[in-house]
């Protein structure tokens, strides 16, 4: 949904990865796949270079404004410039590309974005693995409410808590929670 509050970013793995089926299919033969695929690599060795060295949000945005604009300026220049048919792989890789091209460079200007989205992806795979299991739960409020047990889990997971007494915790002080009696 739009909202003022919400910035869309687009996903360089997601983009990376047809061109890498595209080169897979030519059995790594050079061409503009593998070429596109470089590009993307250098892109990847700045995020590295940037987790490497613990960098804040504001380094990180600042390391990617001096060294990612000529990469990405080179990519888009190289995606221009290829003529492809458009069903093919190559020539539906590069018009997914350029559709989301104002999404995939935004990550530059804010630091604290990632490159792409695999790190959520990666946290969402159980759930999305163990989905035809639960579609038995009949109705959207059944499924709303495993959303949200999902999602507390995951947060307890991520801030190093016990998911069991996280989620004790919340259901037992909810009410105190929401007078305000006790700190979240």
């Amino acid at each position: 949904r739009d909202s003022p509050n919400i910035e869309g970013f687009g996903c360089m793995a997601h983009a990376r990865r047809k061109f890498v089926e595209v080169v897979k299919v030519a059995k790594g033969a050079q061409g503009v796949a593998s070429e596109v695929v470089e590009l993307m690599k250098s892109l990847y060795a700045i995020e590295n270079q940037a987790r490497e060295e613990k960098l804040t949000a504001e380094e990180r945005q600042a390391l990617r404004k001096a060294q990612a604009p000529p990469i990405l300026d080179e990519l888009y220049t190289l995606l221009k410039e290829t003529k492809a048919p458009p069903q093919s792989g190559l020539g539906k890789a590069i018009q997914y590309t350029l559709n989301q091209w104002p999404y995939l460079i935004k990550y530059v200007d804010y630091g604290g974005v990632e490159i792409d989205n695999n790190w959520v992806e990666n946290k969402m795979r159980p759930f999305a693995l163990g989905r035809r299991n639960w579609l038995f739960l009949k109705h959207d409020e059944s499924a709303k409410l495993a959303g949200l047990l999902f999602s507390l889990i995951e947060s307890a997971k991520m801030n190093d808590l016990s998911p069991y007494t996280y989620i004790h915790y919340l259901l037992t002080q909810v009410h105190a929670l929401r007078r305000k009696e006790v700190d979240p």
